[in-house]
């Protein structure tokens, strides 16, 4: 076995560690999503619910917006992490190794709707790790608001 032979079969190795990596990552990331949406529905659901106290419905409300904050938190380390096994598979020019990896970049790179959301870092991972966690803890902030508002006018 040649010396580039062996070398080749190092990356091969270290390549799909990587990608097996990342596949982990990134199934954890929406697997914590599922329920993490989950539960914020079951509570937007409570919340909506007749015969609940207004002091229920804000415990309620403030549980979930701190939930949220913590998803938050995690998820976007989450996304970072992917990020950073992706660009080490290309940095380390291990693409090369892993051919599912370089049918999803020729995809992509064939893609119009692909190439425009990539240029404004609107990618799955980024979306579903960063901006969704992002409007859902909004969403519930907004709503603590209005009803500590409503209820100070009234």
């Amino acid at each position: 076995m040649s010396d580039q032979s062996a070398f080749d079969d190092d990356r091969k190795t270290k390549a799909s560690r990587y990608l097996q990596q990342r596949k982990y990552e990134d199934q954890l990331l929406y697997t914590r999503m599922n329920v993490v949406l989950t539960v914020n529905g079951l509570a937007a659901i409570a919340v909506g619910l007749e015969g609940i106290t207004p002091w229920c419905r804000l415990c309620i409300a403030i549980i979930v917006l701190i939930m949220n904050i913590l998803w938050l938190l995690c998820s976007t380390e989450g996304a970072d992490f992917i990020r950073t096994i992706s660009r080490e598979l290309k940095v380390q020019q291990l693409r090369e190794f892993v051919p599912e990896e370089q049918l999803r970049i020729d995809f992509l790179k064939s893609r119009p709707l692909s190439q425009f959301m990539r240029k404004r870092n609107l990618l799955p991972t980024t979306v579903m790790g960063y901006y969704i966690p992002c409007l859902v803890t909004l969403g519930w902030f907004l709503g603590l608001v209005i009803v500590f508002f409503v209820n100070v006018t009234n």
